[in-house]
């Protein structure tokens, strides 16, 4: 997802190394890893055991949640245990694949592609979606047909990857650059111009303050793939309030691009 390129790009930066984007297929992450066809791999890694098992992982640089989603016009959803007996979309081999067919009584329907699981939704092949928030926020909450509904669900922690047992100074550094981009409140900025910042990540960084950049690549992405014109922009403006409340609830509380990006890091 392009906040991550930015939080590479920056990463690099705390390091003093350059950083050069390879693509490579979703199932083809960890092999090209343990191939040194590059360094690192950032593009929504779940920390997880299963993910653990297969790769070294840096602290967590993003802490979110799963997301409901329905048609806009239905009733609303409060939690997991409202979706018992209704069929519900989610990525294949995800974590909340995992959340919800360990819930039971919810008829999972998992997809390898985030749109694929959206427009089944718009087309009642289903009754909600539940995937990672920042899926949601860019390819359900711009859209006129879907809106979010119910709590968050669970706690997701994205990491970087590195070959397992080979590097565990570059494991370190990594590990010092996120600190210090939590730190220096580089990691707010990015994500708040991505619109990302989550209750997860006041938690982690102790960061309570309001919202430290206008979230223009948010902006930048729905307009161009949105429809164009006032009513659409208004529709979109009135979407994005509850990330605004959230923020704000941060504050008291203290709480797309589908591209999969592997990282070489150069001296």
């Amino acid at each position: 997802m392009g906040f991550e390129v930015d939080i590479m790009t920056q990463l690099g930066r705390e390091l003093g190394r350059k950083v050069q984007f390879v693509q490579n297929d979703w199932s083809n992450l960890i092999p090209g890893l343990d191939a040194g066809l590059y360094d690192a791999v950032i593009n929504g890694l779940e920390i997880t055991a299963a993910h653990q098992a297969a790769a070294d992982f840096s602290i967590p640089y993003y802490v979110t949640f799963g997301q409901i989603v329905i048609r806009r016009g239905d009733p609303d959803v409060a939690d997991l245990a409202a979706l018992k007996g209704k069929s519900v979309g989610t990525l294949k081999s995800s974590q909340m694949e995992y959340v919800l067919r360990n819930f039971g009584g919810i008829d999972v329907r998992s997809y390898e592609q985030e749109i694929d699981a959206y427009s089944d939704l718009k087309l009642k092949r289903i009754d909600a979606t539940v995937m990672d928030f920042p899926i949601a926020v860019y390819y359900a909450q711009p859209d006129r047909e879907l809106q979010f509904t119910g709590a968050p669900v669970g706690r997701i922690e994205y990491g970087i990857a590195v070959k397992k047992g080979s590097n565990p100074q570059l494991l370190a550094d990594i590990n010092s650059g996120i600190s210090q981009m939590m730190q220096d409140g580089e990691m707010r900025k990015i994500l708040d111009k991505w619109a990302l910042w989550t209750p997860m990540m006041a938690q982690l960084t102790g960061d309570s303050r309001a919202m430290q950049a206008q979230p223009d690549a948010y902006n930048h992405f729905v307009e161009s793939t949105q429809p164009a014109g006032w009513q659409a922009q208004i529709e979109r403006y009135m979407r994005f309030l509850p990330q605004l409340g959230m923020a704000a609830l941060m504050t008291m509380q203290l709480s797309i691009l589908a591209m999969v990006l592997a990282v070489a890091l150069g001296a």
